[in-house]
């Protein structure tokens, strides 16, 4: 999918074709834990996607490991700074409900 979408040639390994991606080069990596793409990314949109999965009864385990992990790395609760089910007035609702509130 990456070869079509990117007209990339193919490579030997996913790493080697991601490398290759011209737009992707000028992305730099967090430097420390308190970089945005950390913070941001676990309270904003970690947080809100796992918080309504639990809200509707659905599991969302690998995101609930990722927002226990970046709050261990961080010495933070992304679970009580994040935008939850409750702070997004979205807690006991139903899936119908959710949806409208988004319409």
């Amino acid at each position: 999918m990456l070869v079509k979408t990117y007209k990339l040639e193919p490579k030997d390994s996913l790493y080697d074709l991601i490398q290759s991606i011209e737009s992707y080069r000028a992305l730099r990596n967090p430097t420390n834990t308190k970089h945005r793409f950390i913070v941001e990314d676990t309270m904003s949109g970690l947080v809100p996607l796992a918080s309504v999965g639990h809200a509707l009864g659905i599991p969302t385990p690998m995101m609930d490991a990722f927002v226990n992990i970046a709050s261990a790395v961080c010495g933070r609760d992304f679970w009580k700074e994040g935008r939850t089910a409750e702070k997004l007035g979205m807690a006991g609702k139903t899936l119908e409900e959710i949806q409208e509130m988004v319409r």
